[in-house]
């Protein structure tokens, strides 16, 4: 079976092991799957580099995300079947819920082997079925910017149709909040100081300076919540804002801004 090993801190540390032994069948309660598809996060390049953390179990195999093909199921395995696509979780052993406790403590690609192996085999309650209409590549980049992007909108701040997202950035998390608002029916505003390349995809863009206040450079917290009155904040500045519509039209940092269109 091959693998990617990192070997020591560094991308030149990374080695190719095409000599490990095939995992066995899974047992009861476990999935065996073949890796397809591998997604990178900024984290990925971090632990990498050796710019994440100094506790690293070296030989890794590195990155959180991936997705792949059931290949066979242990007894008594009842959400997965052979020959769906799977992404395993993030955090193996965060089911549901607040992390109160040790959800946390193991996760993908740190001090669990990542997702740059040909198999692996882990616990059904660590493995997400993907949606059909997905390719392994589109659900590989799911479980951490994907997952972190739908819990802010859905789970926290319950948007829907008539509210008005703010978005800043566009990495990971920022691209796919872009995605789930327009599905959701909400309307979004990207705050991004380099590039307007999204234009197209969002209600409004914002250029800005200052990191802190992406709607406008000079706004203070009294104006912000004239145009903004009841928001919610969620991680990776998601921010919802139910709906205000004199934002669109006088924020004076805005460039670019449809006030009246829905995202179809």
């Amino acid at each position: 079976m091959k693998a990617l090993h990192l070997t020591e801190f560094g991308r030149d540390r990374l080695r190719l092991v095409d000599t490990l032994p095939e995992p066995a069948q899974p047992s009861a309660g476990e999935v065996l799957l073949r890796f397809a598809a591998a997604s990178l996060n900024p984290r990925d390049s971090q632990i990498i580099n050796g710019h994440f953390t100094p506790d690293v179990a070296f030989p890794l195999v590195p990155l959180s995300d991936g997705a792949g093909e059931v290949l066979a199921v242990g007894e008594g395995v009842t959400r997965v079947a052979p020959g769906d696509t799977v992404t395993p979780l993030f955090f193996p052993n965060w089911i549901s819920g607040e992390a109160l406790g040790d959800e946390r403590k193991i996760s993908s690609g740190l001090e669990a082997p990542g997702v740059m192996r040909e198999l692996a085999v882990y616990p059904e309650h660590a493995l997400a079925r993907a949606a059909s209409h997905l390719g392994a590549a589109e659900a590989a980049c799911l479980p951490c910017a994907g997952l972190t992007a739908w819990s802010a909108l859905v789970d926290r701040s319950g948007v829907g149709p008539g509210d008005w997202v703010l978005i800043q950035g566009t990495g990971g998390v920022a691209t796919a909040a872009i995605q789930f608002t327009r599905a959701l029916g909400a309307r979004s505003i990207l705050a991004d100081p380099r590039s307007v390349e999204s234009r197209d995809k969002v209600n409004a863009v914002i250029k800005y300076r200052e990191p802190w206040r992406p709607f406008c450079p000079s706004m203070t917290e009294d104006a912000a919540r004239k145009y903004f009155p009841d928001y919610t904040h969620a991680p990776f500045m998601i921010m919802t804002f139910r709906a205000n519509e004199t934002a669109a039209r006088e924020v004076p940092a805005v460039v670019h801004v449809d006030s009246t269109s829905r995202p179809q």
